[in-house]
């Protein structure tokens, strides 16, 4: 059976600042009591950065994945995620790094249910199958690359009004295809926007 694991400050975290890519796969529930429920850090030298879970849940952010080698960065869940002062999931890539994808059930945080910031060379795809919550639930940046986000489950922001954003996008082109419901406003700043 799938082993779960809890530390009194993160969960699981893996920093890589030697060269090649970086794997985390979690089978069991993951909590970090007083931080990150999942954390993975590539350095300069390092490539790709995967991470794979089931359930997290974190105090600051609940699956965090910081590239700022050269490959690409992906998070996979299968499980819900949920972090009480920043955001569900996390990830960053930095100018040298490639594409970035987001593949997740649930995700809830105080200021984000999903942060994507991409300043690498590659697209941003977020694909979300449960709610997702936050004082904006999803919220993604580039560099000029093209960004889509998927949603098949509901998208909300926290305060549940339907006036107050609850999906961002910005620095490229954003394809938003919404599958669910949706709680909040839309706002994409790259002039070449799509919204269905």
């Amino acid at each position: 059976a799938p082993v779960s694991v809890r530390g009194g400050q993160t969960g699981i975290q893996v920093d890589n600042k030697g060269t090649g890519l970086t794997r985390i796969i979690a089978a069991g529930h993951v909590e970090g009591a007083d931080g990150d429920g999942v954390r993975g850090a590539n350095g300069s030298t390092a490539t790709d950065l995967s991470i794979a879970t089931a359930s997290v849940t974190g105090r600051r952010t609940g699956v965090s994945a910081v590239n700022d080698g050269t490959g690409f960065t992906g998070i996979t869940r299968r499980g819900d995620v949920a972090a009480l002062s920043e955001a569900g999931i996390f990830a960053f890539n930095g100018p040298a790094a490639t594409g970035l994808s987001i593949d997740a059930e649930g995700a809830q945080g105080a200021i984000y249910g999903v942060r994507a910031l991409n300043y690498g060379v590659g697209d941003t795809s977020i694909t979300t199958n449960g709610l997702v919550e936050g004082a904006v639930a999803i919220s993604a940046q580039t560099a000029g690359q093209a960004i889509f986000i998927e949603t098949n489950g509901l998208v909300r922001a926290a305060s549940r009004r339907s006036a107050d954003l609850a999906v961002e996008g910005g620095g490229g082109p954003v394809v938003f295809t919404n599958n669910g419901g949706l709680l909040g406003t839309g706002q994409f700043g790259a002039g070449a926007d799509e919204m269905t």
